[in-house]
């Protein structure tokens, strides 16, 4: 899979059918990006806001990392990059 992500800003429609299992949708612009199946309300919601602020979480994390100097393996701060480089590594894998 070598196809980005899909661009954001993403934004969170609430369905209000009681009935809907999906209640979160996730969109950018009009393209379905996700759907977060009913459980509890308040983990819903969270969910949902992570998943909406992911394009700009990663882009902040780029940024970030674009900022720090690399480390040697020996130095202890070099492990908080490695959780920078993983985490960018986990959201772009197949990119």
């Amino acid at each position: 899979m070598n196809a980005p992500h899909t661009p954001g800003p993403w934004r969170v429609v609430v369905n209000c059918n009681d009935y809907e299992v999906r209640p979160y949708l996730i969109y950018a612009g009009e393209v379905h990006v996700a759907s977060i199946e009913r459980d509890d309300e308040e983990r819903c919601e969270s969910n949902a806001a992570l998943i909406r602020t992911a394009p700009a979480v990663l882009e902040a994390l780029r940024l970030a990392r674009s900022m720090l100097p690399d480390r040697p393996a020996h130095d202890p701060e070099r492990s908080k990059l490695d959780i920078i480089d993983r985490a960018i590594e986990e959201a772009t894998e197949g990119a």
